[in-house]
């Protein structure tokens, strides 16, 4: 028989919640500060055009259903940016799918990015 007394106090075996981390903005899909600083409206229109093209060429290699995750997720369709829990559950894949086929994308459009500023 174990003759320990207890405390009294009950530890829970389950963590605090976390609060949730706040989405920060991605450096491929917000404006560069450095170049687009002054620009003016044609010039801001004309760089949006080479990003909406980049993202195109980015998105082209995918298959038809991780074009149609990767656009539910920034919103591309209707401007309206999800989570990954909102595209997993849409899609019905794991968050961490959703993970996988953002940076797959990421990484497309970072390689075409780089490729097209070696071409300027």
């Amino acid at each position: 028989m174990n003759n320990r007394k207890h405390s009294g106090k009950h530890r829970s075996s389950e963590a605090s919640p976390r609060p949730p981390v706040p989405e920060t903005p991605d450096p491929i899909w917000t404006p560069d500060s450095e170049t687009e600083t002054g620009l003016s409206d044609s010039e801001r229109e004309a760089e949006d055009r080479r990003r909406e093209e980049l993202v195109k060429a980015a998105l082209e290699p995918l298959t038809p259903r991780k074009r149609a995750i990767v656009s539910y997720y920034f919103g591309l369709e209707d401007a309206q940016r999800h989570s990954q829990k909102e595209t997993g559950e849409k899609f019905s894949i794991s968050k961490q799918r959703v993970s996988q086929i953002i940076q797959e994308m990421k990484e497309m459009l970072e390689q075409k990015k780089a490729k097209a500023e070696q071409e300027e």
